[in-house]
C-alpha cells in the first residue's frame, strides 16, 4: 500500500496521518479527495474509526481501516481544536489518483504550480510543465503552492529544489548510524533561477514539502507566504514486504541548509497570512466589490473577451483564497521591481 501511495495511486479517503502526542493526527487531506470534500483539516485528531478507538488499535491497523474498496464507507470520530467533543464524519472511499503537479498561467508569464505530494514522478512532471510554458512565453514568476502537501519521497523534494537552485546544500539528514547521515546539494544546471518565486505553505505542509520550503527560504531564493508548517522533520524509509506491501520506518531527521531541525517545530513563513474562511454571504459581497486592478502592481494588458473571462476567474479565485491573493500580490510586486531594474539596465 505504501508503494502504491508513493507511486501515485491507492484506494481510501485521501489523507496522510501521523502520531502526535500519542494521538492519530491528520497531516493534510489530499486535494480533490473524499477527505477534502468532507472538510477534514490538518491537525484534526482521529479519535475512533468505525467506533473503535485509535489508541487501542494502533497506527498501522488504523491506516489499514482507513483504506478500502471504492464505494465503501468509513465512520470517523474527529476532534478539532475548539471543539468540546468529537464529531462524526461518514466518508465514502474512492480511488485516489495522485496527480502531484498542476501548473496554470494566472497571467502571461506568471505561473501557479500546485504540488499535492512528492511521488516518484513529481520532479519530472514539474520539469515537463515548466518547459512547456517556457516554450510558449518567457516565465516572469512562479507561485509554488505546497499547502496541504503531506510530503512523500525525499529524493523528489531534493530534485524539485534543484530545479530552482544552482548551488548550495538543499537538505542534510542525520541518524543514529553513520550511513544515515547525508548531504544533498544542488547542481549547477538549472535554468529557473532568475525569475521571482513565492512559496505557499500552511499547517498541512509536512515532511518533503518542508524540505522544499526550508531550502528556498534558507537560500533566499523565494519568499514564503502563508502559515507555519506541520513540523514533520523525519526521514522515513520503506522496507519492502511480501505481496508488494511495505512498512515505513523513521530512520533519521532532516535539517535545512541553515542547520535547523524541522521536527515538531515547522517552517515559519516570511509573510504570515492565516487562512480566512469566509461565509457564503461574505464571498458574494467581496467577489462583487473587489477587482483585480485593486491589487498592488497588477499586470496591465489589453484584454480580449476570453482574457476578460480568465480575469474574472482569477479574481474569484483570489477572493476565495486570501493566502493565494497575498502570494499573487507579493509576486506581482517582485515582477514589477524586476521589470524596473531591467529597464534601468
Amino acid at each position: 500500500d505504501l508503494q502504491e501511495e508513493t507511486s501515485g495511486q491507492f484506494s481510501g479517503i485521501g489523507i496522510e496521518v501521523t502520531v502526535q502526542d500519542n494521538k492519530l493526527t491528520i497531516i493534510a487531506p489530499i486535494a480533490d479527495t473524499p477527505a477534502e470534500k468532507a472538510h477534514l483539516k490538518a491537525g484534526d485528531i482521529i479519535v475512533a474509526i468505525d467506533g473503535k478507538p485509535t489508541r487501542e488499535i494502533g497506527v498501522y491497523k488504523a491506516i489499514e481501516k482507513l483504506r478500502g474498496k471504492k464505494g465503501t464507507s468509513v465512520l470517523l470520530s474527529i476532534l478539532r481544536k475548539g471543539w468540546a467533543t468529537p464529531r462524526e464524519f461518514r466518508i465514502t472511499r474512492a480511488n485516489i489518483a495522485l496527480h502531484s503537479v498542476e501548473t496554470k498561467a494566472l497571467q502571461p508569464g506568471l505561473l501557479y504550480t500546485k504540488i499535492t505530494s512528492f511521488k516518484k514522478s513529481t520532479s519530472l512532471e514539474l520539469r515537463k510543465q515548466l518547459n512547456l510554458f517556457t516554450q510558449q512565453q518567457p516565465v516572469e514568476g512562479i507561485i509554488l503552492d505546497l499547502r496541504n502537501n503531506p510530503g512523500g519521497l525525499l529524493e523528489q523534494a531534493v530534485d524539485v529544489v534543484d530545479i530552482f537552485l544552482n548551488q548550495g546544500i538543499i537538505v542534510s539528514t542525520r541518524g543514529r548510524q553513520e550511513d544515515q547521515n547525508a548531504i544533498f546539494s544542488a547542481h549547477n544546471n538549472s535554468k529557473n533561477t532568475e525569475y521571482p518565486l513565492v512559496v505557499l505553505i500552511n499547517e498541512g505542509s509536512a515532511s518533503a514539502a518542508e524540505i522544499v520550503a526550508g531550502a528556498i527560504q534558507a537560500h533566499k531564493r523565494g519568499i514564503l507566504v502563508g502559515s507555519k508548517s506541520f513540523g514533520k522533520g523525519s526521514v522515513q524509509t520503506i522496507i519492502p514486504l511480501p505481496d508488494d506491501a511495505g512498512i515505513r520506518i523513521t530512520t533519521a531527521k532532516y535539517y535545512t541548509p541553515d542547520d535547523k531541525s524541522i521536527q515538531a517545530v515547522g517552517i515559519t513563513p516570511d509573510i504570515i497570512i492565516p487562512l480566512q474562511e469566509e461565509s457564503d454571504e461574505e464571498k458574494e459581497e467581496s467577489a462583487s466589490s473587489v477587482q483585480e486592478s485593486a491589487l498592488p502592481h497588477h499586470l496591465p494588458r489589453e484584454k480580449t473577451t476570453e482574457q476578460q473571462g480568465q480575469d474574472n476567474e482569477l479574481t474569484q479565485k483570489l477572493e476565495a483564497d486570501n493566502q493565494l491573493k497575498a502570494a499573487y500580490s507579493v509576486l506581482s510586486s517582485l515582477i514589477f521591481h524586476t521589470r524596473q531594474i531591467t529597464r534601468q539596465q
